[in-house]
């Protein structure tokens, strides 16, 4: 089958250089009052009767654009935010220069322009237009992604409402580190990009894509930024970095340096019981009170140079390093009892994590006027981790965990793009991946000779992956249809046996409509399929020990989690979204507490599949009234899985209701006081009860002098200190109550200071983002 789908594909590939050659090319220039070029304009060849879609494109960074038709002539239209639109008929292949005029009205010396929507919905997708509106002035990117449709986006956290895992993209290229997202400034952002059902093109695994588009300067430059945040909470964390940017002529360098200080002081109370199967009375019990004092150094290194070859083609080399030494000391007093007898104990566990990671990539991109747009990404990477636990149990018991793992990764990824006859818009591509992983554990009594256990690992992991999407406008109908193939074989062995080995092809198909009532009525439905391997660690049979009665392995029998899901959108005025959706997972990860059968009366953590059954109501709505500007999302979400408690199989209807708020207010030219508040009712799901939760956090964003180099932003955050609930767990025989005391309320401090007007026009690339979360 695999064999198949490659004969498909290349067919298609040639089919589009087929029909690409009976097309007229047609091509022109859009340039500003100023005759300077206007780059993402929006192209537009519509019909001269009654002015429907024919296709469309967006100029490049020099104001250019490209298109091929079947039609010998027609009628252009031009638009761009914050200027009129332009229509321009033509009969020729060369359009020329097109001049765009302000979208304003001019009475005397007063400008008065119509308020800007930044929100816009095109294709099924939301975005954000950031450098037109006043996103711009955002203090942050992640303030700017709160105003995103069913995103909850705080400090440095983002989340959207019920969409599984989340892609980041730049410039397209995939993110694979966060440093990226924190150091974009608003005021460089052109767009962002929110997908929520993501099409053939990217991994399976991803449930939703979130891209963002900066501004590219064409003239030469240099600039740089340095910034510095304080969190104050129990203890005192800080975070340093510096950005550089230079460009000249065709080759344009960036740097980027971070150094964080995290320390952390968090504890939790536990609870534990376990059942016997058959008189369902109580086996053991554990309580247990764990402390936590974590103190975690991190530098991250970026460094990526561009060199453009022509105005077709370009290369970009970038180099990533992240290294970290986190240290950790826990300490626990527990009480077990198992039968009639009890125990009492007290743990002190001291860990140290040594990791380091090392990223090399080279992107070859091509965009050609007459055979679409190719790019070419190939990518490696190496992973070694090192980690040390001691274990001192009532101060005479030592036990030493030790754990070494090493990664290489190799991938190459391939995507092609043009527009075929009638105007279809058709992609396809392929990636490679090979994941190459060496292990080693043991556990040992550092005083004596006593070897508690030994293990070596090794593991091949092999995925070939093959897409295409056509999608076409037909007048008011979007349609857009993608397959997706994947094949991949992994071999996973400890101790030179094999523990888990599987080859699987699968399809995905995605299929999408939209049908636009008219520009303030919107309509979008469609379905998709995804899928997500277990992860390394999830499958890897080492046990952890948690506490005395508690301990962690991995499931190497887990299968691979299959998601289908369907769903229904309407839009209303680009401010009101309504979406209602059903999400079913086939062979679903959780990890369950069960009976430990090698040890009696203690309790084993492992990964279980279970099929589980969602649905979704999600609402949004954003707008500005004077000085106040405000988004709000909900989310109700109800969970039908049946999960295995005691001696039956029971599902409870206990939905979760949430509501997410952004709230802004101008007091002034360069002065904002922003407040975000967050509530989520107690629910169920998957045999976890969750009590409420609360958030709220207040701050004042400043800018200083006139060119605003200088900013400041004060937040007070986890006000409530209510944002971590308390949670009770059945499943099985086990019985679980969970009380976290998480460091999260807290003030934080930061400054940005640039210099010499710092763009940040960095373009982040990499082709593996994928394998690195899985071994993360």
């Amino acid at each position: 089958m695999v064999e198949i789908s490659k004969v498909i594909l290349v067919v298609s590939f040639i089919f589009t250089f087929t029909c690409s050659f009976g097309q007229q090319l047609i091509n022109g220039r859009i340039i500003d009052e100023n005759s300077k070029p206007m780059p993402y304009a929006n192209v537009i060849l519509i019909n001269q009767v009654d002015s429907t879609f024919i296709l469309g494109t967006v100029t490049n960074t020099d104001g250019t654009f490209s298109m091929q038709t079947m039609q010998p002539n027609g009628l252009l239209k031009i638009s761009y935010l914050g200027y009129e639109t332009n229509y321009v008929n033509f009969n020729n292949s060369n359009i020329g220069e097109i001049k765009m005029e302000p979208d304003a009205m001019v009475i005397k010396d007063v400008v008065v322009k119509g308020r800007q929507n930044p929100l816009s919905i095109e294709n099924g997708t939301f975005t954000l237009n950031v450098s037109k509106t006043f996103l711009k002035n955002q203090p942050d990117i992640f303030s700017v992604l709160g105003f995103l449709p069913f995103v909850e986006s705080s400090q440095d956290k983002i989340s959207v409402f019920a969409a599984g895992s989340t892609l980041y993209i730049i410039n397209g290229r995939e993110v694979k580190s966060m440093m990226e997202i924190e150091n974009l400034r608003p005021d460089m952002i052109k767009s962002i990009t929110l997908d929520m059902h993501p099409s053939a093109q990217y991994a399976s695994k991803y449930g939703s894509v979130i891209s963002v588009t900066t501004i590219t300067k064409i003239e030469d430059f240099v600039n740089s930024q340095v910034s510095h945040k304080s969190v104050v909470a129990r203890r005192y964390s800080d975070t340093e970095g510096i950005n550089l940017n230079a460009k000249y002529g065709r080759i344009a360098h960036y740097l980027s340096y971070q150094f964080k200080d995290s320390r952390k002081k968090e504890w939790a109370e536990n609870e534990y019981h376990l059942f016997n199967e058959k008189s369902l009375s109580t086996i053991s019990y554990n309580n247990s009170e764990n402390f936590s004092n974590s103190y975690n150094p991190q530098h991250e290194l970026l460094y990526s140079a561009g060199l453009m070859l022509n105005g077709q083609s370009n290369l970009n080399f970038q180099y990533m390093l992240e290294v970290g030494r986190a240290n950790d000391h826990d300490n626990s007093i527990e009480k077990t009892l198992i039968g009639t007898t009890e125990t009492n104990l007290k743990t002190d566990q001291k860990n140290r994590d040594n990791n380091q990671l090392h990223n090399v990539d080279l992107l070859c991109k091509y965009n050609s006027k007459v055979f679409g747009s190719l790019f070419v990404d190939a990518s490696y990477t190496f992973s070694k981790d090192e980690q040390s636990y001691l274990i001192n149990t009532n101060g005479n018991n030592l036990d030493n965990i030790d754990g070494n793992n090493r990664y290489c990764i190799y991938s190459l990824q391939a995507d092609y793009q043009n527009q075929i006859l009638g105007g279809i818009r058709m992609q396809v591509g392929t990636k490679y991946s090979y994941t190459h992983n060496k292990g080693l554990s043991d556990s040992y009594n550092p005083l004596g000779s006593d070897m508690y256990f030994y293990h070596r690992t090794q593991l091949n992991d092999e995925l070939v992956a093959n897409y295409i999407t056509l999608s076409h406008q037909i007048k008011k109908l979007y349609l857009s249809v993608g397959l997706r193939g994947e094949y991949y074989h992994s071999n996973y062995m400890q101790d030179d046996n094999v523990i888990y080995k599987d080859s699987r092809f699968n399809f995905y198909p995605s299929i999408q409509v939209n049908y636009t009532v008219n520009p303030e009525l919107i309509f979008v439905t469609g379905y998709n399929s995804k899928s997500q391997r277990p992860t390394f660690t999830e499958l890897s049979p080492v046990v952890y020990y948690i506490n005395a009665m508690l301990y962690e392995q991995g499931n190497p029998g887990l299968r691979m989690t299959s998601t289908h899901n369907s769903y229904i959108s309407c839009v209303i005025k680009n401010r009101l979204l309504i979406q209602l959706s059903y999400r079913y997972d086939k062979n679903f990860v959780m990890y369950a507490l069960h009976n430990n059968q090698e040890v009696a009366g203690n309790i084993i953590n492992s990964p279980v599949n279970i099929n589980a059954s969602y649905f979704n109501l999600k609402v949004s709505y954003s707008n500005k009234i004077g000085f106040y500007r405000f988004s709000y999302n909900a989310n109700f979400q109800c969970d039908v899985t049946k999960v295995p408690v005691l001696d039956s199989w029971r599902k409870r209807f206990k939905p979760l209701c949430q509501l997410s708020t952004v709230n802004q207010f101008n007091v002034g030219h360069q002065t904002m006081i922003f407040s975000d508040f967050g509530i989520a009712s107690s629910y169920w799901s998957l045999g976890n009860t969750i009590q409420p939760s609360y958030k709220l956090r207040i701050g004042l964003y400043k800018t200083f002098f006139a060119d605003k180099r200088l900013a400041l932003t004060i937040s007070a955050n986890d006000i409530l200190n209510r944002s971590n609930p308390n949670s009770v767990t059945e499943y099985g025989y086990v019985w679980y109550e969970q009380h976290p005391h998480l460091d999260t309320r807290n003030i934080s401090i930061t400054l940005k200071y640039n210099i010499n007007k710092f763009k940040n026009i960095y373009k982040k690339n990499t082709v593996n983002d994928e394998e690195i979360n899985r071994i993360k």
